[in-house]
């Protein structure tokens, strides 16, 4: 960072909801014997659709100005770099940080759509790719299988055996967390032309919840 750069301020309350009000989207989807829960699945999307857009409500009605002085600081010290490392920690390392943070961050602080789109698309799919690359490495090893069961990937491992592709793609859609879901590919062995031809549904799905970003926004900021 160079000298005299401006830092980021702390995250305002209209961000840091995102954290707080996904948790309970992560508790439906999947069934206990590792069966995939579509209605659940239907749920969490819808669940994750009306989120966004009651936390852009609050944002318009709160802490506007907040959330355009953070994302101005964000976009001038890290820029799109930022947006795309944004997608790349959860998806390569499972790390619980709302995709949808960098995206709000990213149109309030005025990148372009596409440049946002291509950012955290290319971001995700390097993130995915390198889950799936630790995971094929790792194989079978016991501490892989630690790590498994400590970021609660065993159901997700089940998924891929029983599914394969299916499980992944609807990873890469849906609120299924595609991180594990490389994982998992990784370490059962998935060749890498499926899995990444695959991983490209993450694309669609990046640039949708875009799209529903950027249309809360400007209602909030008319």
């Amino acid at each position: 960072m160079g000298v005299g750069a401006r830092r980021p301020r702390q995250a305002p309350r209209g961000v840091r909801s995102l954290y707080l009000l996904r948790g309970w989207l992560d508790c439906v989807g999947v069934e206990e014997q590792a069966q995939i829960n579509v209605k659940g699945l239907v749920l969490r999307f819808m669940g994750a659709i009306v989120l966004i857009m009651a936390v852009l409500g609050v944002v318009g009605f709160l802490v506007k100005d907040e959330v355009v002085a953070f994302s101005k600081g964000f976009v001038d010290l890290f820029g799109l770099w930022g947006v795309g490392i944004g997608f790349f920690l959860p998806d390569a390392f499972t790390v619980p940080i709302p995709h949808e943070v960098f995206l709000v961050t990213g149109v309030m602080g005025g990148l372009d759509f596409w440049m946002i789109g291509v950012a955290g698309s290319v971001g995700s799919l390097l993130g995915g790719v390198t889950g799936y690359t630790l995971s094929r490495w790792a194989g079978e090893s016991r501490w892989f299988k630690r790590f498994l069961v400590r970021k609660g990937a065993v159901q997700a491992r089940e998924l891929v055996k029983r599914y394969g592709i299916l499980a992944l793609a609807l990873g890469a859609v849906s609120p299924l967390p595609y991180s594990i879901m490389c994982w998992a590919c990784g370490g059962l062995g998935m060749r890498f032309t499926p899995f990444f031809l695959t991983s490209l549904l993450r694309i669609p799905r990046v640039f949708f919840y875009l799209w529903l970003i950027e249309i809360g926004v400007v209602e909030v900021m008319s």
